[in-house]
């Protein structure tokens, strides 16, 4: 009777202790949204290239749902040009449905994601190393540096991270798969993984396989069965989408791979590219005190938990290496494998006896955590410390991530004006105005004046912007089929297609009319918006003859990112002998 009374009380001093660190971690969440929402709400700095594409995506999806036109909807989901899955865009147009699409719909779709992120982690550290390595696993993770600088951008790579904690611990949910219904939710999530982004599976494949080994191995029937079912469930959901946007994927692989050489990536398998990934854990994705703790913990789960963390093993095993093989580098292509790092960096917490000792350990991370995080979203400094190693800088307490850390920004950056003056001057002219955009700076580009000329879109009907891309060797074939232009009095010595551009329109001031002038007080520089005089090929066209007098009407297509293919149009339109009219 005693025993059963003391089993009685043990029980319900867990089921607290429980209660007790969802509790905490639900606090931690509300701490970090209320930080993120503030930071975007202060933050004027137009999105940069990535973050600015996703967020028009969601739009697209957005603005075809909220006016229940469910089959072009349907259309562009499935028969449109798509280089990137549609999930992490259809949560985005999920969440403007209830939000007023732009930034801050993009930061709650993250918040979304991190709710699911924070309790899967907690709950695969309870089952892997105990509930106090479970909490920290999931106070740790969002304050890892580039974490913290993420959430407040739409960059697909944190919804990524996100599903792949989630999908870990669904895995281990199934116990080998002799769980019936873990086993078909598992499938499904295995299967909207891979619409979240492609590289998921270079992660979860791993793990998976080691998961079906070991069921396999057992010689259970019911597990080959649920392992069946799961193949057959993420299969059919993987080629609903895939079956028909295969050669979108294989151009973007194509275009990155290219992308190598251009952004002076280090060559493939040199010394610098081999590191790269490894350098980048310990600098800028979790910075130098966290990586020792996750060296620490490395050698904690070897000895204590081995079999336990084989799949986190795998996990970070396979998205260090197959990255690393291959030429495009880039640090938020491996920020996946934080979920996992952060487990195994907790791990032996659980191993501490002394309650007063381990309660001290728990703390220190708690406010090690804090102060990673202030540092990424609201710093002191924009560098903080730094340790010079090998001629690299490996960052120990620091901010600044790409340009897209530190404390909010101003708007120094003439997009939004840009858009501004375009529309004043069109004057409903013309019911599509197509605006090429020659800068390719990191906040001063195509990608993120489409996305503010599609917010401005979405508003009204009466006038529709076009984006046109002009920053490559072909830009000039496509030039003529702009109405404006936004070009910069580029300074830099390396930006020889602005200056290519710029020296065009001064030596055909009839053809380019200035309609607004913009200066860049961060670079020290001055943005030009010129309207192009289109109409006088109309006039060339009309002295052909008769035949020249009913106009010839173009249907322009358009691809899915609202991108318009003059080049493909406009040659046939001034080759023929009718002027053109774009509808």
């Amino acid at each position: 009777m005693p025993k059963e009374s003391s089993d009685s009380e043990t029980s319900e001093a867990f089921a607290t202790a429980a209660k007790a660190n969802l509790y905490i971690i639900a606090t931690v969440f509300l701490t970090i949204s209320c930080s993120t929402i503030a930071w975007v709400s202060f933050n004027q700095t137009p999105p940069c290239w990535d973050p600015a594409d996703h967020l028009r995506f969601g739009l697209d999806y957005y603005e075809k749902l909220s006016r229940l036109q469910l089959s072009d909807f349907f259309v562009d989901l499935f028969f449109s040009t798509h280089y990137y899955p549609p999930l992490y865009h259809l949560l985005l147009a999920g969440v403007f449905l209830f939000t007023d699409p732009g930034i801050v719909g993009g930061v709650v779709a993250n918040l979304l994601l991190l709710a699911a992120l924070l309790l899967a982690v907690y709950k695969l550290g309870c089952k892997f190393y105990g509930r106090d390595a479970g909490l920290m696993a999931a106070l740790v993770l969002p304050a890892y540096h580039v974490n913290a600088v993420l959430i407040h951008e739409a960059f697909i790579d944190f919804a990524l991270m996100c599903w792949v904690g989630i999908s870990l611990f669904i895995l281990s949910s199934t116990d080998e798969f002799t769980k019936r219904n873990q086993s078909l939710l598992c499938g499904l999530v295995l299967g909207l993984g891979m619409l979240c982004k492609q590289p998921y599976m270079f992660f979860i494949f791993l793990p998976t396989t080691y998961v079906m080994f070991c069921a396999l191995l057992k010689n259970r029937i019911e597990g080959f069965r649920n392992i069946l079912f799961v193949a057959f469930i993420s299969s059919t959901i993987i080629l609903v989408w895939y079956g028909s946007h295969l050669g979108d994927v294989l151009e973007i692989y194509n275009v990155n791979k290219q992308a190598a050489a251009r952004e002076g990536d280090p060559e493939l398998f040199s010394y610098f590219s081999n590191i790269f990934y490894i350098r980048g854990l310990a600098s800028e994705q979790i910075q130098l005190p966290f990586f020792i703790l996750f060296l620490a913990g490395l050698l904690a789960s070897f000895i204590f938990y081995l079999k336990k963390t084989i799949p986190l093993y795998l996990t970070i095993f396979a998205g260090l290496s197959i990255f690393t093989l291959i030429a495009n580098k880039d640090i938020r292509y491996t920020v996946p494998i934080l979920p996992s790092i952060a487990l195994i960096s907790v791990c032996w917490i659980g191993l501490i006896k002394q309650r007063w000792l381990k309660i001290s350990f728990m703390i220190l991370l708690f406010f090690s955590s804090v102060a990673s995080f202030n540092q990424a979203q609201w710093p002191r400094s924009n560098e903080g410390y730094k340790l010079e190693l090998a001629g690299k800088k490996l960052n120990i307490f620091a901010s600044n991530y790409l340009n897209y850390g530190g404390r909010p920004g101003e708007d120094s950056w003439a997009v939004r004006e840009s858009l501004e003056k375009i529309v004043q001057d069109a004057s409903k002219r013309k019911k599509y105005i197509v605006v090429g955009v020659v800068p390719n700076l990191p906040f001063l580009n195509p990608s993120s004046f489409a996305f503010y000329a599609e917010l401005y879109n979405n508003k009204q009907q009466e006038i529709r912007i076009l984006t046109e891309w002009l920053v490559d060797e072909k830009a000039f074939a496509r030039l003529r089929g702009c109405h404006y232009l936004i070009v910069r009095d580029c300074v830099d010595e390396g930006l020889q297609l602005e200056k290519r551009f710029t020296e065009m329109i001064k030596s055909h001031p009839e053809q380019f009319i200035k309609v607004g002038e913009l200066q860049l007080i961060t670079l020290n520089s001055k943005v030009y918006i010129y309207r192009q005089v289109v109409e006088r090929y109309d006039k060339q066209a009309s002295m052909l003859g008769s035949n020249a007098s009913k106009p010839l009407y173009i249907n322009v297509r358009t691809d899915s990112n609202s991108h318009l293919f003059c080049h493909d149009v406009l040659p046939f339109c001034f080759s023929s002998n009718k002027p053109c009219t774009f509808w």
